[in-house]
């Protein structure tokens, strides 16, 4: 019986009850807090309830109860507590894509007081905290792996395999990313010796995934299967305390596995035995789905392979099968963008627009081609500049940590000169103080200078308000605003002017509308809120409130009109297509603000936009068309007159009065 199969029936034979929640554990926790009269015991249990949690993978509830632990440790100025209180926020944090850099503060703080109160073992803990967190936040990869060396010495010192191994994993991790594979794999085969000795089926299953990740990625796929499959054996014995995402995630690397040998024997001429590998490989993207569809998680990235898989397949299958591939690959791409717009994976979305593209190209499906890139050159900006936003968040807490690394240093100085004799104490101190008042004095200059920089960049992405609520905690809270201005413009007849254009040609010519809306938006002190396809939304009246958005979303969409007749000027004397647009004003309440952990976004919400959505597809093209709501604020203004246009059928909205603006 082949491998591949016999995975399949170990999986099938897994019982239900292994993508069960076991709530016994944190029951028993729960319950004994609801009894707890003591403090110390209540942060306690609150910290191992942060553990439980962490070691799920559930970063939300591991930062939850560890907070609930820190305040009641602080309360009662337990430093043990405390440091233990630290350690699992850092844990916490570090477990977030994208991390911002919180858990080395806390890991950096959990140091500090863990060397105050001479607690080896704790203090080896933070060394590991810290390992990690320089790897994933700061990429400093030589003080990461200075950091898991000092562990490993505390660890041997006291003869802690749990802290070694934990050590030798960060180390393996740290290799790996500088290129060093081979290095990397033997630390990961040291870390999971350990492992079998400590009985650690979490970490044992964890490390022969990233041991069949590193095989494959060498192209050694007997060893990749057999690692995986170790892996998966594993987490079958953890039953329902194997993290959700475990098994699908393994299941994955397998057929991974095998579409490189289906790659292989295709690069060899042997079609057959491709076929037959694509189709295994199928069999577990198939698999995979399945118990993701049991768990309640999101398909993105399998829908991908399966897609993948199933365009391979459309190339080396007979003519009268190739159609039926190629219908099946549309509809796992699409089902692959569907579900990483709904759990915020950009990056899986990314991937997913590439094959579409090419394949309704190959189709001559062009409109639907154009789409495709049009959406790809949105989300790689997007993606882009959220890496950007990463980028400036982590440097602002790198920042923080020199400075708290350079009052550490001072502190050394200052206390090794006090053993001098008074004399030189006191001639030494004047000029050391007055050089390291110059030097602070200097990189405090350099890093204001570099911190203004990040914030005006940054501000060029979110509104001041909303950038420094990000900047200081991660995450921003939404805000109702009662009145603002709401715009939506978007140009007539898009279709026909996107089949007279090459998709290159069409990018770069909405992208140079869209760089004049942004000058003329700014210079009427408007938010602009994102582009969709060709559309074009801002509004007036945030995050600043003011009495004048009405009137200033007005003027900006004349504006914008008469830049758009200047444009199809120059392109009509060319002999080229025109633009023509339509504009659509409506002013009401709204909720605004930033959602997700991830790529964030400044956006607006509620009934308010809808309508204004629905002024402009009522409109005309040069014209702008507003709602009864819009005139009624602007109605007494000199510089302006109306034509009221009655009450119009507006799709979902009824009958609105409406009215066309321009100037006197």
């Amino acid at each position: 019986m082949s491998r591949l199969w016999f995975i399949l029936i170990l999986l099938v034979s897994i019982s239900p009850k292994l993508f069960s929640q076991d709530n016994q554990y944190t029951d028993s926790l729960r319950n004994q807090l609801k009894l707890s009269a003591n403090p110390h015991d209540s942060a306690d249990l609150f910290n191992k309830l942060s553990e439980y949690y962490i070691g799920k993978s559930d970063s939300k509830n591991g930062i939850i109860y560890a907070d609930e632990a820190l305040n009641i440790s602080k309360r009662i100025n337990d430093k043990s507590l405390i440091v233990s209180s630290l350690l699992n926020l850092g844990s916490s944090n570090n477990l977030f894509l994208n991390s911002t850099g919180a858990a080395l503060l806390y890991f950096d703080d959990a140091l500090k007081l863990a060397v105050e109160i001479e607690d080896s073992v704790k203090i080896a803990q933070c060394y590991v905290g810290l390992s990690f967190a320089h790897y994933d936040i700061t990429k400093d990869y030589s003080l990461a792996l200075t950091y898991a060396q000092k562990a490993i010495d505390f660890a041997e010192m006291l003869n802690l395999n749990r802290m070694k191994a934990d050590s030798y994993m960060s180390l393996a991790l740290i290799y790996d990313k500088m290129g060093e594979s081979e290095r990397g794999r033997d630390y990961l085969l040291r870390t999971l010796k350990l492992n079998q000795l400590l009985n650690d089926l979490n970490w044992i299953a964890y490390i022969y995934n990233k041991l069949g990740e590193s095989y494959l990625n060498d192209g050694r796929l007997e060893s990749a299967e057999n690692a995986y499959t170790n892996s998966l054996f594993n987490y079958r014995k953890l039953g329902a305390n194997a993290p959700d995402y475990s098994i699908p995630w393994t299941v994955g690397g397998i057929s991974h596995v095998e579409m490189q040998k289906a790659a292989i024997s295709l690069e060899r001429g042997d079609t057959i035995k491709a076929k037959a590998l694509y189709s295994k490989a199928d069999s577990l993207v198939r698999l995979r789905i399945s118990i993701e569809d049991s768990l309640d998680l999101p398909h993105s990235a399998s829908a991908l392979d399966q897609a993948k898989i199933y365009l391979r397949l459309s190339e080396i299958d007979t003519r009268t099968q190739r159609p039926a591939y190629r219908k099946f690959a549309l509809n796992a791409l699409r089902l692959s963008i569907s579900e990483a717009r709904e759990y915020k994976e950009i990056d899986v979305e990314l991937l997913a627009y590439e094959p579409l593209y090419k394949l309704y190209q190959s189709e001559q499906k062009y409109d639907s081609a154009f789409f495709a890139l049009l959406n790809f050159k949105q989300l790689n900006d997007s993606l882009n500049k959220q890496e950007f936003v990463n980028q400036l968040i982590r440097a602002d807490v790198t920042s923080q940590y020199k400075m708290r690394e350079q009052e550490k240093s001072k502190e050394l100085l200052l206390k090794e000169s006090r053993q001098k004799t008074i004399l030189l104490i006191i001639s030494l101190s004047l000029a050391f103080a007055l050089l390291i008042l110059f030097l602070i004095l200097r990189q405090n200059k350099r890093i204001a200078k570099q911190k203004r920089k990040s914030d005006d960049l940054l501000l060029n992405i979110l509104p001041g308000q909303t950038a420094e609520e990000l900047k200081q905690f991660g995450r921003t809270a939404t805000k109702k605003y009662e009145n603002v201005s709401i715009v939506f413009t978007d140009f007539v007849g898009f279709t026909s002017i996107a089949e007279s254009l090459s998709p290159e040609e069409l990018v770069h010519e909405i992208n140079k509308c869209f760089c004049e809306f942004d000058y003329i938006v700014t210079s009427f002190g408007l938010e602009k809120i994102k582009t969709i396809g060709d559309s074009y939304m801002f509004a007036g009246g945030i995050p600043k409130e003011n009495d004048r958005h009405a009137k200033d979303c007005v003027r900006a969409s004349m504006e914008i009109i008469k830049a758009i007749e200047a444009y199809n000027n120059l392109r009509k004397n060319e002999g080229k297509p025109q633009f023509h647009i339509r504009i659509g004003i409506n002013s009401g309440p709204v909720v605004a603000g930033v959602v997700g952990v991830k790529k964030f976004q400044y956006d607006i919400w509620g009934d308010s936009v809808n309508t204004a959505s629905r002024m402009e597809s009522s409109g005309e093209a040069g014209k702008i068309n507003i709602s009864s709501a819009t005139y009624k604020q602007i109605c007494n203004d000199p510089e302006f007159q109306f034509v009221s246009r009655g009450k119009l059928v507006a799709k979902g909205k009824g009958e609105i009065e409406m009215y066309f603006v321009s100037m006197q």
